[in-house]
């Protein structure tokens, strides 16, 4: 599906949640699998280039499956690399520019696509470890169908969507000890 371009911006804001995986140590590697799912308040808006249309966004969550490979710097530092799917809920709203910002369409699609990332992680305190990473999440570019709130047809816009995001965050690791 070949859709208009109507221009680009950058939704920012935070995000949040909790993960849940299963990591095996072999000496000084590690791998492991994890599933993560966040909130989010990320938000964006831009006016396209005819400047008739405003495009608003938000992102109301985002989760990835993903796979890690890691080496322990020290008995207790862990450091990783990650990649796998990743999903992300938009909301997109068409809005006319002229005064009172009319409501045109909207679309609230649910993308899927790839994520790779890295980071530390630091066993402090027994069972409890904090990490910090950086990860990458790509969408493509799909067209995404705009439905008309004032009664017209549907049709196609381009998004093309990517995140970048940077966590810290504090685990629990039920089980052995490991790092």
């Amino acid at each position: 599906m070949v859709g208009a371009d109507l221009g680009l911006h950058t939704a920012s804001g935070f995000i949040g949640g909790g993960q849940i995986g299963c990591d095996y140590q072999a000496g000084v590697w590690v791998v492991g699998v994890q599933g993560m799912f966040d909130g989010s308040g990320m938000q964006g808006s831009n006016t396209d280039a005819t400047g008739v249309f405003a495009v608003n966004s938000s992102i109301p969550w985002l989760a990835t499956v993903t796979g890690r490979v890691g080496v322990t710097a020290t008995p207790t530092v862990l450091v990783y690399a990650k990649g796998g799917g990743a999903w992300v809920r938009d909301n997109y709203t068409l809005s006319s520019i002229a005064p009172g910002g009319t409501a045109l369409a909207n679309a609230n699609p649910t993308a899927s696509g790839w994520t790779v990332g890295g980071g530390v992680e630091w066993s402090f305190a027994g069972n409890w470890s904090a990490f910090a990473e950086y990860n990458y999440l790509d969408f493509g570019t799909p067209g995404v169908t705009f439905t008309s709130i004032v009664g017209g047809p549907t049709f196609p816009i381009n998004v093309k969507e990517n995140i970048n995001s940077f966590m810290v965050g504090v685990n629990y690791r039920f089980g052995a000890i490991g790092y």
